[in-house]
């Protein structure tokens, strides 16, 4: 009778230290799942609220979170590497961050970073020059000197061989089109330090079949008009 008692309360007391250590246990997570969203919370904030200084940061084409989140930890601008990529995906916007150059600053948190450049919100460090609408290529080539941009004689040479384009315009493969008068679109461009007289008509060439492919061409293919007619006209 007294074994049985005795071997009764060793198991009670066997239970009661089970139990107490389940209870220790879930404490410790608990404590350690506070613990965690404590210090992610902390770590999505800004490096320094009050901050005024500007910092410029590149994320270059075909970055990943990680990386850019490297970039930013390099130039003091995140607190925690992998907090910031798990802020990106939780934001389900990874994957829309846009390469450029960012104008930053310590006092930005990870969203307003993460914001900025899914926005595309880049930083513009060059000249800005705004082309009028029925400027011709003396105008335009005279703005372009005018603002530092590039070399005169480059810019007349390369007005004169549409050919150096035809490789990324098929449209300038026209054998009647032999210099680049009415393709060189007018609207307020940024230019980037460093750009050559190639790229910056480059460009503009770009804009010019941007806004042809959205505004005329289907008017001019359901009419089957020839492309060289449309644009004199």
């Amino acid at each position: 009778m007294k074994n049985s008692n005795v071997s009764k309360m060793k198991k009670k007391r066997s239970k009661i230290r089970v139990y107490r250590i389940i209870i220790v246990f879930f404490l410790f997570v608990s404590i350690l799942g506070i613990a965690g969203s404590f210090y992610f919370k902390r770590a999505s904030k800004a490096v320094d609220e009050n901050s005024t200084k500007n910092i410029v940061v590149e994320i270059p084409n075909g970055s990943s979170v990680p990386q850019i989140a490297d970039i930013l930890k390099e130039k003091n601008l995140i607190r925690d590497k992998r907090v910031f990529v798990q802020n990106a995906k939780n934001s389900e916007k990874a994957e829309k961050i846009k390469a450029g150059k960012y104008k930053l600053s310590q006092n930005m948190d990870n969203e307003a970073i993460i914001k900025k450049m899914v926005d595309g919100m880049v930083y513009q460090d060059g000249t800005k020059i705004t082309i009028p609408e029925g400027s011709i290529s003396t105008d335009i080539v005279n703005m372009l000197v005018k603002n530092k941009l590039g070399d005169r004689a480059t810019f007349v040479k390369l007005f004169r061989n549409p050919k150096a384009f035809q490789s990324k315009f098929s449209f300038l493969k026209d054998s009647r089109i032999v210099t680049l008068e009415g393709f060189l679109y007018p609207v307020t461009y940024h230019f980037e330090k460093g750009i050559t007289e190639k790229e910056i008509f480059e460009r503009m060439l770009s804009e010019f079949e941007k806004n042809y492919n959205k505004s005329v061409k289907s008017i001019a293919d359901k009419n089957k008009y020839n492309f060289y007619d449309t644009v004199i006209m």
